[in-house]
């Protein structure tokens, strides 16, 4: 995986928006990048409209691609 590779979101695939749970379950599980992750995805997806870059991800969370593919192994774990 590199910052220019494209990704999109999962046409139909509604996951839930319970903030309060992710954060007080699974942040300690998981840790903030992937955390954050998990928010950023739930904050632009757009039911498979569009397509994007990894580095669009890397730009606005401020993370490094290592920290992204650690972060995506674990949220897809």
């Amino acid at each position: 995986m590199k910052p220019n590779d494209q990704f999109s979101f999962v046409k139909n695939n509604l996951i839930s928006q319970d903030s309060t749970n992710l954060i007080r379950l699974y942040l300690p599980i998981l840790g903030l990048d992937a955390t954050s992750i998990y928010q950023y995805f739930l904050a632009f997806w757009d039911d498979g409209k569009s397509s994007y870059t990894f580095g669009h991800i890397l730009n606005h969370l401020n993370l490094g691609m290592n920290a992204l593919q650690k972060s995506l192994e674990m949220l897809s774990a």
